[in-house]
């Protein structure tokens, strides 16, 4: 797993979920599938499903913003909750197109990485490669560099005693001022 992902496992399955180095945040809800049958879902899962990027890790996250609030009613959970798992059940994973590898590659080479740049390297047109980036990853490039600037201060946030000044600048961040924004902007 790497990156924006969404994981559902049947009621009472084991799983093998392989974590990277870089370790794995995760949000994990668990309920009786019965509940859902009150809004018309009744799905039988038989089998782990997985989908990296793409509109599940969308809804995904919309899901965990709705159980995240403190306010909500417990007909917000059960739509949000019935919404993603109608539409992610019914999608299958898509194959990752061969061209993801290179731009991953670039991004994690360097922190800022123009689309115009990646286009020239790979041949389409730079609106085509930021549209289809963000249809297969679940995330726009900006956000994609965001989120792992995030990850390297989490890290160093982990495992180190550094003021949070030099957290920032190690993880690629102008100032410790932008760390906070984008720290709140994808935690929130």
């Amino acid at each position: 797993m790497a990156g924006p992902c969404v994981v559902v496992h049947p009621p009472g399955a084991y799983h093998a979920d392989h974590i990277g180095d870089e370790g794995l945040e995760t949000v994990s809800i668990l309920f009786d599938p019965r509940w859902l049958t009150g809004v018309g879902l009744d799905f039988r899962l038989d089998r782990s499903r997985f989908w990296i990027g793409g509109p599940a890790s969308a809804d995904a996250r919309r899901l965990v913003r709705a159980w995240a609030q403190h306010d909500a009613r417990d007909a917000d959970f059960l739509l949000a909750t019935a919404t993603f798992l109608h539409r992610a059940l019914r999608t299958e994973p898509a194959v990752p197109p061969p061209w993801l590898k290179a731009v991953a590659a670039a991004m994690d080479e360097s922190e800022r990485v123009p689309t115009a740049t990646l286009a020239r390297q790979l041949d389409p047109h730079p609106a085509w490669l930021a549209r289809r980036y963000r249809t297969v990853v679940g995330e726009g490039m900006p956000e994609t560099s965001r989120r792992k600037r995030v990850e390297r201060a989490v890290s160093l946030l982990r495992q180190t005693d550094l003021p949070l000044a030099e957290i920032a600048a190690g993880s690629g961040f102008c100032d410790q001022s932008q760390m906070n924004r984008d720290f709140r902007s994808l935690l929130d």
